[in-house]
């Protein structure tokens, strides 16, 4: 229990430092150095680090650990948690309102990634394929009315089937392919699993919208660097509108696609 503590702590601090930033920063926001803290916190969040320490040569008393820690099912309801010279009663109750919680939880993320996988399954049976800079897994859908990423490991690019210019094409393409470089549908789910380990963290509850805003800028960002004059500006900006009006039939949570 100590260690989720820790890690869910040690995860919390990159979180907190990029949200800072964004927040006195505003529109001069550094969207590659706050992404990557975000993501140096679902390293952290996951991966318990604290525990290197253990595969230090035990020479020195200050690196050993003492887990003496022992749990007791009483006759009394009670659950009882020893440390060291300390005893925790945790009513019966508490101790099944936290598992109901948490298994409401799971369900909710395996609700959620099921929907996912249904959804990418339909789109990617009534899509078709078509040739834009020579890549294969790029498809164009009748059901989207957004452009939207696919995928894990193996990534799809879905445009709606709609006319746009070659520009905007362009425009889209290079958007879509910096949410691939960057790994966010990855990121994304390890977040949910974030979410379902470190629940009682209320900065989790906020880290997976919180990193789907810092990766829409991130990939803004890049199309701006590619079109760097007034009107491809302008140009890019009247499309974002356009299709920020426009809904994405995936979950909430899932969303990867060119809308904020």
């Amino acid at each position: 229990m100590p260690l989720f503590f820790s890690m869910s702590l040690a995860g919390s601090i990159p979180l907190c430092i990029g949200l800072l930033i964004m927040i006195l920063q505003k529109e001069q926001t550094n969207f590659y150095y706050v992404n990557s803290l975000f993501k140096l916190s679902v390293i952290l969040y996951l991966l318990p680090l604290q525990l290197i320490k253990n595969m230090i040569p035990a020479t020195h008393n200050f690196f050993t650990i003492d887990n003496n820690y022992t749990y007791i099912l009483s006759l009394k309801n009670k659950l009882q948690l020893h440390f060291h010279d300390k005893t925790i009663l945790v009513p019966f109750w508490m101790f099944f309102l936290l598992l109901i919680v948490t298994s409401s939880i799971f369900i909710f993320c395996i609700y959620e990634f099921r929907t996912y996988r249904k959804t990418c399954n339909i789109l990617l049976k009534t899509s078709i394929s078509f040739n834009f800079q020579k890549d294969s897994c790029l498809y164009k859908n009748p059901l989207l009315k957004t452009p939207c990423t696919l995928g894990f490991f193996k990534s799809y690019i879905l445009f709606p089937d709609q006319n746009f210019t070659d520009s905007q094409k362009e425009m889209l393409f290079i958007h879509e392919t910096a949410h691939i470089e960057n790994k966010d549908s990855i990121f994304k789910f390890l977040i949910m699993i974030c979410f379902c380990l470190h629940w009682y963290n209320p900065f989790v509850w906020f880290f997976l919208p919180v990193y789907s805003y810092s990766a829409e800028c991130l990939c803004d960002y890049k199309v701006i660097q590619r079109f760097s004059s007034h009107t491809e500006r302008k140009e890019y900006a009247t499309l974002l509108l356009n299709i920020a009006s426009t809904e994405s039939p995936f979950p909430k949570i899932w969303k990867n696609n060119f809308s904020v």
